[in-house]
């Protein structure tokens, strides 16, 4: 087997900069307790098997103490009862019963009835009061409006210095003059860089002979064979979008590993937790499925290890995410049959730029809501005296109380710095930006592995349903308040962003010098 082989020259770096991180005992004592907690009730002989697993384990006793308050504090929140512990109901049986003073202060139906009353009342006055200060919002938001670089569509009109043309592309990256300009302004020894501009006038349908025949003599169904892997710096540096904020990725990689654990205990409790068979496990590096290899090809030149792929006829798309512990993920009959190794190529590349811990987030937690409630969370956690609005604070205080006992160590004092140099910074980021940002980093990862932007299409247009739809939303979340939401976004067509985004990637600067550091330019 040839494919997805990498040549004898090609140097990959000794060990993949991104991953996870998930500790394998940690992870064990939390199936336990996860197992023992899922019927509401901790047996005698339960208690006797965690006890002796923190033993056993060398684990510290106070973090297992965190992560079960955690986990009972989950199993109340969706079965609104206590956990029953039957060393400790014992303990309190042997202690005798309550005294008369603790039971008189027992509230009445009445009370409880007034109380929530009371609380619903209160509630009604927090909408009434957000209403308007959403209404107030919406009459001051600012519109920025930026004609400094546009100029007359005319190919005789428009500057000759690339960076200029390059600029314009942001604004219309189809645009057939600024491509045609841009092509005539580079350098004519060049090469890959015109020939990269003469891909996209041919896509957009506009290129001219000389155009189409540069496009035509340098392209090939074949697959990418650099010479070297990709730095790791090069990720920020060359392949990131702009959007995708490396301070809010790092404050939400800190606490990623927790929320995975939440929400797989959360799965598990609830018996939805998919325990694939591990002997249907597919090696990436040796598993003679294509789509398999060409995971650990991918890997190797993005300098990121590939997570544990297992095949899934049913899956009706040709990739999706298993939530399990670790995270893997199902290869579908789209993928594992009738794809071409370019189509393969961009789709290892755009998962496996979700795998880098910096961007994980964005696949495990997809809905900005949520999103936002775990940032002020970690936000909360590094800080509790961050001065969040008292609505805020309310809502995501329990969300805080749930993660903060799942640190380890390590996650602990990164978030701290994080969000310490977040603050530094002026505090201020946009989730939405940053999700939809990270969404154009996968594409563009996807892209640098196939070359090809019909096959970049084709492959977005199949994985369509999988794409979250952007909403327009011009609010930044601060560290000081809580963020508003225009009440009626505008939905975009997703398809075609990406692949602008690509058209202004593919002929720029940056794409130009990736391409000669992992040794694929042409020339």
């Amino acid at each position: 087997m040839t494919d997805f082989e990498h040549d004898e020259s090609f140097a990959p770096n000794s060990q993949p900069s991104a991953g996870l991180g998930l500790d394998r005992y940690h992870t064990y004592y939390r199936q336990l307790l996860s197992s023992a907690i899922e019927d509401g009730v901790i047996t005698a002989e339960e208690r006797a098997q965690l006890d002796l697993a923190v033993e056993a384990l060398g684990l510290d006793r106070d973090r297992m103490a965190g992560l079960e308050h955690a986990l009972r504090t989950a199993y109340q929140d969706r079965h609104r009862a206590d956990v029953v512990d039957a060393e400790q109901e014992a303990a309190t049986e042997a202690e005798g019963p309550a005294s008369g003073p603790a039971s008189a202060a027992t509230p009445s139906q009445a009370d409880k009835t007034a109380a929530l009353e009371r609380r619903v009342a209160e509630l009604e006055q927090q909408v009434r009061e957000l209403q308007a200060e959403l209404d107030s919002a919406r009459d001051q938001a600012a519109i920025e409006i930026d004609l400094s670089d546009l100029a007359d569509p005319v190919a005789s009109s428009l500057p000759a210095d690339p960076t200029t043309l390059h600029a314009r592309l942001r604004h219309d990256a189809r645009d057939p003059y600024s491509l045609d300009a841009l092509y005539r302004a580079c350098d004519e020894s060049d090469t890959d860089r015109r020939w990269c501009i003469a891909q996209a006038l041919v896509f957009v349908g506009a290129a001219d002979e000389e155009q189409r025949a540069l496009f035509e003599q340098h392209r090939s169904s074949a697959l990418i064979s650099p010479s070297s892997a990709l730095e790791a710096a090069s990720w920020s540096r060359l392949l990131a979008h702009s959007d995708d904020d490396p301070m809010t990725g790092e404050i939400l990689a800190n606490i990623t590993p927790a929320v995975l654990l939440g929400h797989t205990s959360a799965l598990q409790s609830e018996g939805k937790l998919v325990a694939p068979d591990p002997s249907q496990a597919l090696e990436a590096s040796t598993s003679t499925v294509q789509a398999a290899r060409c995971f650990g090809w991918a890997g190797q030149i993005l300098n990121t290890a590939p997570p544990l792929l297992y095949p899934n006829t049913e899956n009706p798309y040709p990739v999706s995410l298993l939530l399990t512990l670790p995270p893997a993920l199902h290869l579908g009959s789209e993928a594992l049959s009738g794809r071409s190794t370019q189509e393969l190529a961009f789709l290892a590349g755009r998962w496996l730029a979700y795998f880098r811990r910096e961007r994980f987030m964005r696949k495990l937690v997809p809905g900005i809501a949520e999103l936002e409630g775990l940032f002020l969370a970690a936000l909360l956690i590094a800080n509790p005296t961050m001065p969040l609005s008292a609505e805020a604070r309310g809502r995501v205080k329990p969300v805080a109380e749930a993660i903060e006992p799942l640190l380890g160590a390590t996650e602990a004092d990164g978030l701290r710095a994080a969000i310490s140099r977040f603050v530094e910074q002026g505090g201020r980021t946009n989730l939405l930006r940053w999700a939809t940002g990270a969404d154009h980093t996968a594409v563009r990862a996807g892209f640098a592995l196939c070359g090809d932007l019909e096959t970049a299409s084709a492959m977005l247009r199949l994985e369509a349903p999988t794409l979250e739809v952007e909403q327009e939303s011009q609010e930044p979340l601060e560290a000081g308040g809580s963020p508003y939401r225009q009440a009626a976004p505008r939905q975009h067509n997703v398809h075609d962003r990406l692949i602008d985004d690509l058209i202004v990637f593919l002929t720029g600067a940056r794409y130009a010098e990736l391409r000669r550091q992992i040794g694929v330019a042409i020339g």
